[in-house]
């Protein structure tokens, strides 16, 4: 079997929803995307054919692990480091189970200042899933009457390393009968300051950018991280990644060039 190798420092790594956070390098074997450890199995052959012997299995530190603080479980973690080395790490906090929208969940986060090794308390981020009684509304769906709002989630994250703000894009969830899905999306995005220690009030970045959102049932965060690039005629630019679904299916992006003040949809 063909393993491929990821080599990010430190790097989040998952099973049955828990998710783990690993100094060293683990495999994802492409038949069943799940991470292995090291030490799991005795010996790896990579696309070259060499055999690898692991004889030390590396810690591995617990960061969301399921029924703790409150959660049944943890689902689509984002992880980024800031300019200062501060890691910030953010997951689905899912409160009655593992499904999707509209099952009630919060954005929680964690931090660490020492490359993963030990984590800060838990933070949310935003408390949709758990905050009682909790409404907005959602005017793409002609819905300008509060609705349940049950869930923020499925967040992507990017460093502006012009300035050091860190972003997080995530999808505002509400419970409606009748829509696709039986739920209604929107995106929404806040920024820290300080390293992940405070977040900014919400953003809702559909209402603050018209024509942001394409003609579609669904736009949603694509979850894990941003870019900023770096050089050429566009340097200094924002991007993060988006998708449609329920109907024509693609993937797109968002970014901004003012530093995350106003938002463009991309191509497709």
């Amino acid at each position: 079997m063909t393993l491929r190798t990821l080599c990010l420092k430190p790097l989040l790594l998952f099973a049955a929803s828990s998710f783990w956070v690993e100094a060293a390098s683990a495999t994802l074997d492409p038949a069943t995307n799940y991470a292995r450890f090291k030490g799991e199995a005795s010996m790896a052959t990579n696309s070259a054919g060499t055999v690898t012997n692991w004889s030390n299995k590396a810690a591995r530190v617990p960061v969301f692990a399921n029924g703790q603080n409150g959660y049944a479980c943890y689902r689509i973690p984002a992880m980024v480091t800031t300019t200062h080395g501060t890691v910030i790490a953010v997951a689905d906090g899912r409160i009655s189970g593992c499904g999707d929208i509209p099952n009630p969940l919060d954005l929680v986060a964690r931090r660490s200042f020492d490359n993963g090794q030990t984590w800060a308390s838990m933070q949310v981020i935003a408390d949709y899933g758990s905050s009682p009684n909790d409404t907005d509304t959602y005017p793409y769906y002609g819905i300008t009457i509060p609705v349940p709002r049950v869930a923020g989630g499925d967040a992507a994250l990017l460093v502006d390393r012009t300035n050091n703000r860190v972003w997080v894009l995530y999808d505002n969830g509400g419970a409606v009968v009748g829509q696709p899905y039986n739920r209604t999306i929107k995106l929404e995005m806040r920024f820290s300051d300080d390293d992940g220690a405070t977040w900014s009030e919400r953003r809702d970045i559909e209402a603050l950018n018209p024509g942001l959102r394409p003609v579609a049932p669904e736009f949603l965060t694509s979850p894990s991280s941003g870019i900023q690039l770096v050089g050429g005629t566009n340097s200094g630019r924002l991007i993060f990644p988006v998708y449609v679904q329920g109907g024509p299916a693609y993937a797109s992006v968002i970014y901004s060039d003012d530093h995350g003040q106003t938002w463009h949809l991309g191509g497709n």
